[in-house]
């Protein structure tokens, strides 16, 4: 006998109960799996019975084949059966098949396989601009150096042009002021250089000799400077291994001379070309934007360019007034080379940042301590003072 469970639709339990013991015998020798697809064919009293018992074994889907509409409807309105196929007037192995053959999957929407291949694009892409950018660094590093420095020269250029000077030669005025002065800053210093170095070589015997004296009075020795320098200049000594050792780094080091010497041309090149057609050179990367665009960029632009030059010039006068006042205090006490160093005191406080003012400063003190270590504390006053004046 067939139990039907508590809810079973009354339908559902008529159909059980006209199935009889066959349906039951044919269930237990092959019974349902849980979560198995069902296919029954026919829809009478025994499949409707079959297929209730299935759903009620576990099947997931009841798939009912043939068998009049009304008994097709009779059932999906019962709950047996997830599929109804009516095959009365058709072939009955094409229905079956396509019963069997399980839900239908859903094609794959348009835009998948269209993302995908974007998504493959833009990742070459990204490695592409990656390459190019590690091969390319150096040369964006001179043009955004190049574009900086056309900000700090325009405004001179426009100031010339606006008195009657064609731009291309006003551009070169420029330059050439710009060149003669850093001519007259490293020649200044390097002069101070070669004198330093040349009248330590001078008085380097002396120092020795006094170090050697005070060291033996100290530490009770019997050091002997001809004995240490000759030791020091053996054909295996120390002073010919390093020579030896380091002489190959002066051809690396004359290239590198020359490729700084090659980026600076450069540097200079570009800046020349930003310069002379600064306004040709806006219109034509305007001229890829929109209407709308076109007018907030190049005010953003021109306001650019009048903020970086006027801080280059501020800083200048600056720096000419930190020379000046430098100049004249370093020779009313008689500091040697006092010139070169009031030029390195006003360029390197104003134009290099942070740790500008207290290098400027280290370096004028150094030479005055040298010469006489009072003179040294009065250039340390003298620029404390000052820099609280100027910070004023």
């Amino acid at each position: 006998m067939i139990k039907v469970p508590d809810g079973t639709d009354p339908v559902a339990a008529m159909a059980l109960a006209c199935a009889g013991p066959t349906l039951v015998h044919a269930l237990e020798r092959r019974p349902v799996k849980l979560g198995e697809t069902v296919i029954v064919q026919g829809s009478g009293p025994v499949g409707l019975a079959a297929a209730a018992m299935a759903r009620l074994s576990g099947a997931a889907r009841v798939i009912i084949v043939g068998g009049p509409k009304h008994r097709l409807d009779l059932a999906a309105r019962c709950g047996i059966g997830d599929i109804h196929i009516d095959i009365t007037a058709g072939a009955p192995d094409a229905a079956m098949a396509e019963a069997s053959a399980g839900p239908e999957h859903e094609p794959m929407p348009r835009w998948v396989p269209r993302a995908i291949g974007l998504a493959l694009v833009g990742f070459l892409l990204l490695g592409v601009l990656n390459w190019l950018f590690f091969r390319v660094k150096d040369l964006l590093v001179m043009l955004l150096v190049s574009l900086f420095l056309s900000f700090a020269l325009e405004p001179a250029v426009n100031w010339l042009s606006s008195r009657g000077i064609r731009r291309g030669a006003a551009t070169g005025l420029v330059f050439v002021g710009l060149l003669a002065s850093v001519v007259v800053f490293l020649g200044a210093l390097g002069t101070l250089v070669v004198q330093e170095v040349s009248d330590f070589v001078d008085e380097a015997p002396a120092y020795v000799e006094d170090l050697e004296i005070q060291i033996n009075d100290t530490f009770g020795t019997d050091l002997n400077s001809d004995d240490l320098v000759a030791s020091l200049t053996e054909a295996d000594g120390p002073v010919s291994d390093f020579a030896t050792r380091y002489a190959g780094n002066a051809v690396s080091i004359g290239l590198r001379a020359v490729g700084v010497l090659f980026q600076m041309l450069t540097i200079g090149l570009f800046t020349f070309y930003l310069v002379a057609d600064g306004p040709r050179f806006r219109r034509v990367i305007c001229s890829f934007l929109p209407p709308e665009r076109q007018l907030t960029v190049l005010r953003n632009w021109e306001l650019a360019i009048q903020k970086t030059g006027g801080y280059i010039y501020s800083r200048a006068l600056l720096a000419g007034l930190s020379a000046v006042a430098t100049f004249a205090f370093l020779e009313i006490i008689g500091v040697p080379y006092a010139l070169a160093l009031a030029i390195w005191v006003g360029l390197v406080s104003q134009f290099v940042p942070v740790v500008g003012t207290y290098l400027a400063g280290a370096f004028p003190v150094i030479i005055a301590v040298l010469d006489d270590p009072v003179d040294g504390l009065w250039v340390l006053g003298f620029i404390v003072v000052y820099q609280q004046i100027e910070n004023y």
